[in-house]
């Protein structure tokens, strides 16, 4: 890992000075096969060996890992090579992202007119492993076909032995950039950014990647690396659940490459990003991880939302150690405002430390379109109450004024006796017409107001 990959991942993960010095110390006195080995491709997910931990991380935390080294034997090598693809059908467009193992880059597919995606891998950066999960990533991705989950054009490799696969090219905002812009905006209360995003929308943003997920249960499959950087939100609120390199087959639904009897994917290796990873994935408890570890994730992401942070931040060692203990913090609201009781008990239930006590994905998702569509219906009776409020105040003048133009006129005509003329009543019995007109008006008002009111109770 270079020093600028280094800086990226601690940029992007909030590590402080002294926990970004901590990291490359680890690195350092690791073996020189453990920087590859430390990050998938462009995720920046931690994949660690527990044995390479030893020594390095608190004898506490290497108690509750169940340490093994990988397998023994000779790398395997790497699945089937596609057959070359002709570079006369790509025309490349420029870098739109680099990782540790390889690349993202923009073209122009000549063949069918469009541009997408490439993903890489870099020619140095290819072992038996690493090309296998690069293959699976496509293979597997390719056959989850849902409107969430980014669709898989091509996979083949250029003559000169790089690696490439072709997705559809996601323009936009990622859920990270967009928490962090809404979290931007308020300060006493939650307010919409100019954009028009809020957490009402973010949340149906993550409603639409739990409905993703569930369909990726329902095939066999789990991310295994859910986070905002992850979700893509394109101009039009279209979602993206993006990356699926860490993903791994549970059951029936989909067709998974042969794995290499090397792949470290066993007891004692934990991969995810820390601040998102459930208890298991930290323990490196590699046969308990499925649907249930994907619903964690979930409500990590829910949690990012409702407080505009990750559930555990700092040092790699704390968060780890945070999520084996279960030492999770209760979301807090960041305005004056208390946050939505509904949503931090969906957030609560689905990070519960035992597998079993959370929900299915399907069930997430129903939790929050509940609250989705209960929410619109509050906000509409609060809307309504707005509404009605200068109003009341508004027929609560007009009937004063009535009352006091009342009690003027019959003040004049007091003042007059019986057989006064007519033309010197007339100024009292215009006053008297007067008043009768503003208590109408005071009247309508009032029950105009009602109506609002009496409507936002039906929402409510």
């Amino acid at each position: 890992m270079t020093p600028e990959d280094l800086a990226a991942f601690a940029r992007r993960h909030g590590l402080d000075a002294l926990a970004t010095t901590e990291l490359r110390a680890l690195l350092e006195r690791s073996s020189p096969s453990l920087p590859d080995a430390f990050f998938t491709e462009e995720t920046d997910s931690i994949v660690l060996n527990a044995a390479t931990l030893t020594g390095v991380l608190p004898d506490r935390f290497m108690d509750l890992i169940k340490i093994g080294a990988p397998n023994g034997g000779s790398p395997t090598a790497p699945p089937t090579d596609p057959e070359p693809v002709e570079l006369s059908r790509y025309e490349d467009r420029g870098l739109i992202a680099r990782g540790g193992v390889g690349e993202v880059r923009r073209a122009y597919d000549r063949v069918l007119q469009r541009t997408v995606a490439m993903k890489t891998l870099h020619l140095n950066k290819v072992d038996g492993l690493t090309a296998h999960r690069f293959h699976r990533e496509a293979v597997v991705t390719a056959q989850l076909q849902h409107p969430v989950i980014v669709p898989i054009y091509d996979l083949g490799q250029r003559p000169d032995g790089t690696r490439f696969y072709t997705m559809r090219e996601v323009t936009g905002s990622t859920l990270q950039q967009l928490i962090e812009r809404v979290h931007a905006t308020h300060a006493t209360a939650w307010r919409t950014t100019s954009d028009g995003w809020s957490m009402h929308r973010l949340v149906r943003s993550l409603a639409r990647v739990s409905e993703a997920v569930a369909f990726a249960h329902a095939h066999g499959a789990v991310h295994r690396d859910l986070k905002p950087a992850n979700v893509m939100v394109g101009d039009y609120g279209d979602v993206q659940l993006l990356d699926w390199g860490l993903v791994k087959v549970v059951g029936e639904g989909v067709d998974e490459p042969a794995s290499p009897d090397n792949d470290h994917t066993r007891w004692g290796s934990i991969s995810g990003t820390p601040a998102y990873m459930a208890p298991e994935q930290a323990r490196g408890e590699l046969d308990q991880i499925g649907p249930a570890t994907d619903v964690y994730a979930l409500g990590a992401l829910l949690y990012c939302i409702l407080t505009g942070n990750p559930p555990y931040q700092g040092d790699l060692g704390k968060i780890l150690l945070a999520l084996i203990d279960g030492d999770l913090t209760r979301p807090v609201a960041r305005t004056s405002k208390p946050l939505p009781p509904e949503l931090e008990a969906i957030c609560l239930h689905a990070m519960a430390s035992e597998l079993k006590k959370r929900p299915t994905a399907n069930a997430f998702t129903a939790a929050l379109d509940t609250w989705l569509d209960g929410s619109v219906k509050q906000q509409q009776a609060a809307a309504l109450v707005d509404e009605a409020q200068p109003l009341l105040r508004r027929a609560h003048a007009l009937n004063q004024r009535a009352i006091a133009l009342a009690r003027k006129a019959q003040s004049r005509l007091d003042a007059l006796p019986d057989w006064a003329s007519e033309s010197k009543k007339t100024p009292a019995w215009t006053l008297e017409e007067e008043a009768r007109a503003q208590a109408r008006e005071g009247r309508q008002v009032e029950l105009q107001a009602r109506r609002c009111l009496l409507e936002a109770i039906v929402h409510d």
